[in-house]
């Protein structure tokens, strides 16, 4: 125990007189020196600087009182060092309220709680209060040891704080000295540094040729290009372009035939650009400039300087297109690539040659996505896309990786008697910063990148799963099946079949209980090979409904070639139905027809109690929509649908309009997700 010049200041924040008094009884000078005695008998003689500690103790009886005493004690510089303060001191400020008020004027002042009820946890004292690292908790009825011991180390504790600011003070002043030293030895650092970068500076200037291709190389590329944009820019007649060239698929030749083939086809490659730009008619006749150089890697740009207007680039790009695209033999190998490449025309919005190559890869990135071996012009509308697509790819694999999805299920109806038929699963992406996204903004993406694959096995194995515990949970109802969207790009997998079957058998469901919704438009772009996978899955008992019916351009193709089971009407035809005699017409027609094939008819979209009248008239055989079912979760439908009765068990005794009416207002008043889960 150190010695102290002064007593330490404590403050005694309690609505009890009789506390005051057990503190002061506790805290004397005499009780401290006995805990010096117990402290010499348990660790040896105490150290040469061991002495008794002074207390100077203070009381307040209410909340109040203590922030004034406190205030008066750090006005006269002689500051408390620690408060002990009550939780419940009636009728003012409790002891959280007080210390929150004190620290909001004196964050510094150490607190130790004195309570005998739990009237706060730990928790909500921590969102309460702050300054934790100055707070301590002690119970009541408290032990005269446990009150000095607190005394004794929250003053070693300030003690030990001063001595910590004193030396970080000292620090500080150090620093600064230093910090001097160092600006003043920067300064000559920074003096040589610019001479060396002069140096370097012209000597890079002198290599501007890429040492593979013999090109100019980046930074005469960017020097050039900028000099173009500045001449441009003064000369409204002055029309130039850059095209931004990428070989496809170089990185599988690289990686599979070595660097060496891979160095000698950048060589052969940027030869055949060169002859090109040489022997280009349009070059020698229009006296139109070129220079061709390499970015680096498998990226080169070519400037095309003094062009008549700007279909001059389209034709150069066409010339190479073929040039580049005939096989390359390499050290006895013939090796077939093709060029990707993107053009972008001059235009006064360009200030900065980095602009020029930014816009330029953007539209060469476009091309790929086509497909490769072609030539895209920019637009400025691609920016922004290719940006969105590439921030929401990256963010989908990382929804995968995180489990980020999660499924809604929408309820389908029997017209007929309202009972509950079957139910759609919708896979619905809770973001982590940016909130729910809709489907139709990353299911699109999901399927140029080929992500739908992970991302659609999940969805089944999660709707599959899912309908299996509800077969087993013995629920007042249970839809006879479950009903998944199918991509195109699923459907084309390889392994597909072999994958429902896994799942069905692990989630002991019957093929029939599985229903597929798949477009028209979607089977009919590969008819051969989709028949060929639906007649695989029509063999495990799966059903096959075609969704957004009338939409697509082989509707009728595809009702009489494929194995279809379920008719679903496209939600536009519902929404239109009132809207003159045309729209009712194509609706009946196309209940007709479900009817006449033998198809079941779902109609999508139902919103309104006139909308399910009238699809009750037509013979409509089930429903799907908002007016009776909004996506749920597991959670909201197990609830609402699956452990509730029957509804046609309600309404029996009624006539069937009767009982679609009442209907429509149970489930239109009880079933209101939240806006998120509307797709």
């Amino acid at each position: 125990m150190t010695t102290t010049s002064t007593p330490t200041r404590i403050l005694i924040v309690d609505d009890n007189a009789a506390i005051h008094a057990d503190f002061r009884k506790v805290l004397a000078t005499s009780r401290i020196d006995r805990l010096a005695d117990d402290e010499q008998f348990l660790f040896g003689e105490p150290q040469a600087c061991a002495d008794s500690l002074e207390f100077e103790i203070d009381s307040a009886f209410q909340g109040e009182e203590g922030l004034e005493k406190v205030r008066q004690a750090n006005s006269s510089g002689r500051p408390y060092t620690i408060a002990f303060v009550d939780v419940r001191m009636p009728p003012g400020w409790d002891g959280i309220e007080t210390i929150s008020r004190i620290w909001a004027e004196y964050p510094r002042l150490q607190v130790v709680i004195c309570t005998a009820y739990s009237d706060y946890s730990w928790h909500e004292i921590c969102e309460r209060l702050t300054h934790r690292q100055n707070l301590l908790i002690l119970k009541k009825p408290f032990d005269a040891i446990e009150v000095m011991q607190l005394a004794y180390a929250l003053t070693e504790k300030a003690r030990l704080a001063d001595e910590v600011a004193q030396h970080v003070e000292c620090l500080e002043q150090r620093i600064q000295e230093r910090t001097l030293e160092l600006q003043r030895s920067n300064h000559e650092l920074q003096s040589q540094v610019v001479q060396r970068e002069q140096a370097e500076s012209h000597l890079h200037h002198l290599a501007f040729h890429d040492t593979l291709t013999g090109l100019a190389n980046r930074q005469s590329l960017q020097n050039n290009l900028q000099a173009s944009i500045e001449m441009a820019r003064a000369n409204s007649t002055e029309k130039f372009a850059v095209m931004f060239v990428d070989v496809d698929r170089f990185k599988s030749i690289n990686d599979g035939l070595g660097h060496e083939v891979g160095d000698e086809l950048l060589r052969a490659f940027s030869s055949r650009i060169e002859k090109s730009l040489r022997l280009d008619d349009l070059m020698n006749s229009a006296g139109t400039d070129a220079l061709a150089g390499r970015l680096g890697g498998d990226e080169f740009v070519i400037i095309l300087k003094r062009l008549r207007d700007s279909f001059d680039a389209v034709r150069v790009a066409e010339r190479l297109l073929r040039i580049l695209d005939r096989p390359y033999q390499i050290q006895g190998q013939t090796i077939h690539i093709s060029p990707s490449i993107g053009v972008v025309n001059f235009d006064p919005s360009y200030q900065l040659a980095s602009e020029m190559l930014r816009d330029a890869d953007t539209a060469m990135y476009e091309a790929k996505l086509k497909g490769g071996d072609s030539f895209v012009v920019f637009e400025p509308s691609m920016q922004t896309a290719i940006q969105v697509r590439l921030s929401m790819e990256h963010d989908l694999r990382q929804a995968i990786i995180t489990n980020q999805f999660w499924l809604a299920y929408q309820p389908i109806w029997s017209v007929q008697d309202l009972s509950l038929q079957g139910v759609e699963a919708l896979i619905r992406w809770n973001h982590p910063e940016k909130g729910m996204i809709r489907p139709d903004q990353f299911i699109p993406i999901a399927e140029q990148t080929k992500l739908i694959v992970p991302i659609g096995e999940w969805v089944l194995r999660e709707s599959c799963t899912q309908f299996g515990k509800w077969k087993r949970a013995g629920l007042a109802q249970t839809p006879k099946y479950i009903s998944v969207n199918l991509s195109r790009v699923q459907l084309m997998q390889p392994g597909l079949v072999d994958v429902v079957d896994a799942i069905l058998k692990e989630s002991q469901m019957l093929g029939p209980e599985l229903q597929f919704e798949v477009t028209e438009s979607m089977i009919m772009e590969d008819p051969r090979q989709a028949c060929a996978v639906i007649s695989q899955l029509k063999s495990l008992g799966i059903r096959l409904a075609i969704d957004d019916f009338g939409t697509g351009h082989s509707s009728l193709a595809c009702l009489h070639e494929f194995q279809l089971d379920v008719l679903k009407i496209d939600r536009s035809f519902v929404k239109q139905m009132n809207e003159g005699t045309t729209h009712p017409a194509l609706l009946n027609a196309i209940v007709r027809l479900a009817e006449n094939l033998g198809l079941e008819c779902v109609a999508e979209g139902v919103e309104e109690r006139d909308q399910l009248d009238q699809l009750g008239v037509m013979g409509c055989h089930r429903v799907q929509g908002y007016l009776l079912g909004k996506p749920k979760s597991n959670a909201d439908f197990v609830s609402e649908y699956l452990m509730a009765p029957c509804l046609s068990q309600s309404t029996a005794s009624e006539p069937t309009n009767q009982a679609i009416s009442s209907a429509s207002m149970v489930f239109d008043a009880s079933t209101t997700p939240s806006a998120s889960l509307h797709r």
